[in-house]
């Protein structure tokens, strides 16, 4: 009866029509026009486990397998007609990417060029920027090569909308040099984006981008950040940011926050998405620290998403990093599909803030203190921490002895309840090999 309910499903897809089990045949039957030529399709017979054809016109038989009949008559022109597609969108892109009006910057190149093809490129940053400002000018820049900065690009007002990225074939690589600070400073350059670029080696910050709304940071490669304090990262947004866009980045090795948004008390950020990254070993030498970090100190924000992130190792559990940190009454945010393992004090915490949604997150917490820390702000009280949500998430743990949450102060009006999670211990050393239960406290 499997095999019979398989074959019905894949004889459905095949002729479109609905397909009728023939006991007396010992086949299936149905009126609908063969999907491979001009013929009826009254009857796909089985003997010896194969499977026919029968036309209606011939009578003759035209014998294939169940796996022949899916894979030629269904799969592969599906697989062909998508090849097709995408040949066509990459020619596209392609023809769209050379017939783009851009300012070429290229490490060979000479700043005395206009930069308007490969052949006349520019070679520095700041030349680009100063040609895209031009009225009627190109607002992309295309950067391949290697450049070395010792103070950052800055973009203000006049950079609004430029679009920084690297050729396809050839990517860029900003790297920082005697103690640079950043590889570019942003202020007030709204729907700015940096797309596909190499930066390492900076003092404080990869990217800092503030005050500058619809913000586009997609598939960069962020490493060796070596941040000293508080409010800098590897991809740093700072402000009013609202709508800023932070996916498919890599960010590997920051001394503090690897993708973080701060906040003063004058600040608004609104449907902010960080999705689809990966960051690991950060925080490994400041204090108080998230890979993923985001505050909220106007206390107004709302709709800001961060899912479907993979972090690992926040440093060792002394420097206290954690996984995704929600600080200083940062709420409504929601948080959710993110995997969590590796080093660290906790895998995710909220600090002050309401209305969070957190769900079906994975948190391997067997090198964390906790799971989850839940921290009411110096001053509030425990019970203004209203209406956070944790659920189906998935807690690994190997020390039983210590909670899944952690309340400080030790005020049961901040607790969250945690029953519509699990909470799993590995049987071996395989870490796919677990048992999960439905979490108790």
């Amino acid at each position: 009866m499997g095999q019979d309910k398989t074959l019905l499903r894949v004889l459905q897809a095949n002729v479109g029509h609905a397909v009728a089990r023939n006991e007396q045949a010992d086949g299936w039957y149905s009126d609908a026009a063969h999907p491979a030529a001009d013929r009826k399709l009254v009857m796909v017979s089985r003997p010896n486990g194969r499977f026919q054809w029968l036309d209606r016109r011939t009578r003759a038989f035209n014998v294939n397998d169940l796996k022949v009949i899916f894979l030629q008559e269904l799969i592969v022109p599906r697989l062909v007609f998508l090849l097709i597609l995408m040949s066509a969108a990459a020619a596209v892109c392609a023809k769209a990417t050379r017939n783009e009006r851009a300012i070429h910057v290229d490490e060979r190149g000479d700043d005395r060029a206009n930069g308007l093809s490969a052949d006349q490129a520019v070679r520095t940053l700041r030349r680009a920027r100063d040609l895209m400002r031009l009225p009627g000018g190109p607002k992309t820049a295309l950067l391949s090569g290697r450049f070395e900065l010792m103070e950052p690009v800055s973009l203000g007002a006049a950079d609004v909308g430029t679009r920084w990225r690297s050729l396809p074939n050839r990517p860029a690589s900003i790297i920082g040099i005697d103690g640079a600070a950043m590889a570019f400073q942003v202020h007030g350059a709204d729907g700015v984006s940096f797309q596909a670029l190499r930066i390492s080696g900076f003092a404080t910050d990869g990217l800092r981008i503030a005050e500058s709304r619809n913000a586009k940071v997609i598939g960069n490669i962020v490493n060796d950040i070596r941040s000293v304090a508080w409010s800098q990262a590897a991809i740093h947004l700072v402000g009013n940011v609202s709508g800023a866009r932070v996916i498919e980045n890599i960010v590997d090795d920051a001394d503090y926050a690897g993708i973080a948004v701060t906040t003063n008390r004058t600040s608004r950020v609104d449907n902010l998405i960080i999705a689809r990254n990966t960051v690991r070993r950060t925080c490994r030498q400041v204090k108080d620290c998230g890979a993923i970090y985001i505050s909220d100190r106007g206390r107004r924000s709302r709709g800001s998403v961060i899912e479907h992130n993979i972090v690992d190792d926040v440093g060792p559990t002394d420097v206290g990093g954690r996984g995704i940190y929600l600080d200083d009454w940062a709420s409504w945010v929601h948080v959710r599909n993110n995997r969590i393992s590796g080093r660290g004090a906790y895998g995710i915490q909220i600090h002050g803030g309401s209305s969070n949604a957190i769900k079906n997150n994975l948190v391997d917490a067997r090198e964390m203190s906790h799971a989850l820390y839940i921290q009411p702000v110096d001053g509030q009280a425990p019970t203004t921490m209203y209406g956070n949500v944790v659920r189906r998430n998935r807690f690994i743990t190997d020390h039983a002895e210590r909670s899944l949450m952690k309340l400080w102060p030790t005020d049961q009006a901040a607790r969250i309840p945690l029953t519509v999670n699990e909470q799993c211990a590995p049987v071996s050393v395989e870490p796919s090999e677990l048992v999960c239960a439905a979490v108790t406290q």
